[in-house]
């Protein structure tokens, strides 16, 4: 799955278009926007399920738009998805809104559109304006499904979309289904009561119920990648105890197996299981986002943890944050994305050509490359540094 990705006074971000491969590294300094970029992808799917919920969830308008000391700025984000790079312009999806913010932090959908594009024609096109009137196309511009039909002001207009079917003839590639992943080992390590859904949460504290819903099949792929990261692991399990889920770790030192509960297990290696069942769970045509997958692991460890969410980008698209100059190691140098925080704005774009260069020449490995200097995105000058004598 290959998104392009188009934003516009977005938290930090006052302008950006961006593409992601199927599996994409954002590399930058503390509190340079990694994390708000990530999250307009994630904002743009749950937008279409409850988009009232989704502004709320992160703090109302006011969180969600760039600041301004004057007038407030109304927000973009703008999706399109496609099952090669080149169909991007040919075969593909695309999903737009803008947000009217107002003074008192109130919003409204100033505007929406669905598009859908196949062999470089738009069959079929859904513009929803600020009144909350929603007209469409298909095949032709004179046919319109919807009628009379009006949309509250904070409704989005994939409800209708969804209401009417028109994702299943045939259902077009797009954002409908992103997740994030942010591992917390101090619930993980809890007794935790069986979930209602055994899709893994957030933070991972129902990792649990999501191992016990897995097939044979499935969990023995999780175990195998953590025998790599754990020494002697020869199983995980989730047992119930009374009404409450308990993970046990296996090990097999010498010639008998000891037993260890997951209090006993360290934060890397509970971090690490919450990865590898997020990748295992990984459904056709999903968003996975994963930030700083290598924290508390040796670099041995996480390059196991990487290996395992580059072959679940095979299903989908992987987005991964890291500090990790070894991981880096692991990504296409044209599947990096730099991100620089500059005069109180955020810029996001590819690894400079001229670095892209030098990995492509051997020169040097990304790894050694991040270790030498800053990544640079395209379009940004080189930092200078006076030389003192």
């Amino acid at each position: 799955m290959f998104i392009r990705l188009g934003l516009k006074n977005w938290r930090s971000v006052d302008s950006a278009e961006i593409e992601l491969a199927p599996f994409t590294t954002i590399v930058g300094k503390n509190s340079s926007g990694k994390s708000n970029v990530v999250d307009a992808l994630l904002f743009a799917s749950e937008i279409t399920r409850d988009a009232a919920t989704a502004v709320s969830k992160r703090g109302g308008i006011v969180s969600v738009r760039r600041w301004s000391p004057s007038k407030p700025y109304d927000v973009t984000v703008d999706v399109t998805v496609a099952k090669s790079q080149a169909a991007l312009e040919t075969d593909s999806t695309r999903h737009a809104f803008t947000l009217h913010s107002g003074s008192a932090g109130d919003w409204h959908f100033k505007r929406e559109d669905f598009v859908v594009k196949q062999g470089g024609k738009q069959t079929l096109a859904v513009h929803r304006k600020a009144n909350g009137e929603v007209t469409s196309t298909a095949d032709s511009p004179q046919r319109s499904m919807f009628g009379d039909e009006r949309l509250g002001p904070t409704t989005s207009a994939m409800l209708l979309i969804r209401q009417f079917g028109i994702l299943r003839r045939p259902a077009p590639l797009w954002l409908s289904k992103a997740s994030a992943l942010r591992p917390a080992p101090q619930p993980m390590r809890q007794p935790q009561p069986p979930s209602e859904s055994a899709q893994l949460t957030e933070d991972a504290s129902n990792v649990g119920t999501a191992l016990r819903a897995m097939k044979e099949a499935e969990r023995a792929e999780v175990v195998l990648a953590m025998s790599r990261i754990v020494p002697g692991l020869v199983d995980v399990r989730a047992d119930l105890a009374g009404r409450y889920v308990v993970l046990t770790f296996i090990q097999r030192p010498a010639d008998h197996d000891q037993e260890f509960q997951a209090t006993e297990m360290s934060d890397g290696a509970l971090r690490a299981l919450a990865v590898l069942v997020a990748a295992q769970q990984m459904s056709a045509n999903q968003l996975l986002v994963v930030e700083e997958p290598e924290v508390n692991l040796h670099p041995g460890a996480a390059n196991v943890v990487y290996d395992v969410l580059h072959g679940a980008s095979r299903r989908g698209a992987v987005l991964v944050t890291t500090h990790s100059p070894e991981l880096l190691d692991h990504s296409a140098e044209d599947s990096i994305l730099v991100c620089e925080y500059t005069d109180g704005v955020t810029k996001i774009g590819p690894l400079a050509t001229s670095q892209r260069e030098l990995v492509r020449n051997g020169l040097f490995s990304t790894a050694e490359l991040m270790r030498s200097e800053d990544l640079r995105r395209e379009g940004a000058e080189p930092e200078i540094v006076s030389e003192v004598r």
